[in-house]
């Protein structure tokens, strides 16, 4: 199997680490507004890389409805919050793993 890069391998680790940050934020901090769950989603999908598509199918809403809460122009209802943070928590955790396998799998 060839050696990860060094380009790849510090991207990677970069992810990884901006994701375990993202996860830590949500252990210890609740998300209170309409404007940090948008925040939120933005960060989650557009910058951790996550896929809209899983968290629709996983929990049962349109793509479109989760592309719009992903852009800021709507949002769920504020009990419908703890059931999506919770999907967001344990993908991130997915996530990490495959970033790891793959990293472990290419030394």
């Amino acid at each position: 199997m060839p050696a990860v890069h060094p380009f790849t391998a510090l991207m990677v680790n970069s992810e990884v680490s901006v994701l375990r940050c993202l996860h830590g934020m949500l252990e210890n901090d609740s998300v209170e507004t309409r404007e940090q769950f948008c925040d939120l989603m933005k960060a989650t999908f557009e910058y951790g890389k996550l896929d809209p598509k899983e968290l629709s199918n996983d929990l049962g809403y349109s793509l479109s409805t989760v592309y719009r809460w992903i852009e800021g122009r709507t949002a769920p209802h504020r009990c419908l919050w703890p059931k999506i943070i919770e999907w967001i928590m344990l993908a991130i955790d997915k996530r990490i793993a495959s970033c790891n396998q793959l990293e472990e799998a290419h030394l």
